[in-house]
């Protein structure tokens, strides 16, 4: 989610750190348990602080998808806080990365490649902010969106618009 919706970038673990989860226990029954050692770890946390409370806050809805109150006998707590913002649960988590101000930037930047196939050049930075503007004027509706990227001339033209625009095939 951090990488996905908020473009945030997390390097990749060191080569020589074990990524496998410990098994549940008695001692750590939680996922929240077993990943308590790496944010104890310096070198884990930098990345872990990133990533964990993201995760955590939906531990309440399990591998399929459904919802759970505990996990091994024990109480799944969702809380945590995304760069300052804390959050209580799945749907505290939704409002605070709703209101993050990277949400609309990279929503739109992530949407508008998808759409028209293809990195956006320099030439489609004022074309990116106007769409992220209004994305996020509109209380980030995303079927507006998508309707204004289908009607942006960056969708509507084969290539970079860049390249269009100078006369390249």
């Amino acid at each position: 989610m951090r990488r996905a919706v908020l473009c945030g970038v997390i390097p990749p673990p060191p080569g020589d750190v074990d990524t496998s989860l410990p098994e549940s226990n008695a001692d750590a029954p939680t996922l929240r348990d077993r990943l308590t050692t790496h944010r104890e770890n310096p070198a884990c946390a930098s990345c872990h602080d990133q990533m964990d409370p993201l995760g955590l806050a939906l531990e309440r809805f399990d591998g399929v998808g459904r919802f759970r109150e505990t996990e091994g006998g024990a109480p799944i707590d969702p809380s945590g806080e995304v760069d300052g913002i804390p959050f209580g649960d799945a749907r505290g988590l939704g409002e605070a990365v709703a209101g993050h101000p990277d949400l609309a930037s990279c929503l739109t930047r992530r949407m508008y490649r998808y759409a028209t196939g293809h990195l956006e050049t320099a030439g489609e930075d004022a074309l990116l902010e106007v769409l992220t503007e209004r994305f996020a004027r509109r209380g980030h509706a995303l079927g507006r969106l998508m309707r204004d990227i289908a009607l942006s001339p960056g969708f509507r033209q084969i290539g970079p618009p860049a390249a269009a625009e100078e006369g390249e095939e």
